[in-house]
């Protein structure tokens, strides 16, 4: 997948390997994503060097639990698995 600078992505693309600039700035435009990685804690909007592959993708209601309790969902959210390549 070949895009520029000033392109939104909406969408990232199971099998597709993306920037650690095009995650963060997908991240700052798209609601309802979560992008699950464990070989960064950060994605810096400022490096277009450091590469992602995008693993698999599922869209899913997230169930949680926080200090009141249950948090039901309601409305599905992207998850996104990445690992650096």
């Amino acid at each position: 997948m070949v895009h520029y600078d000033n392109e939104l992505l909406t969408d990232l693309e199971k099998g597709n390997v993306y920037s650690a600039r095009d995650i963060a700035e997908f991240l700052k435009f798209k609601q309802n994503v979560t992008i699950l990685c464990s070989d960064t804690d950060v994605f810096n909007s400022d490096d277009a060097n450091v590469r992602f592959k995008v693993r698999d993708k599922l869209e899913t209601f997230i169930h949680s639990n926080n200090i009141v309790g249950y948090i039901k969902p309601n409305v599905k959210s992207l998850i996104y698995i990445v690992e650096k390549v």
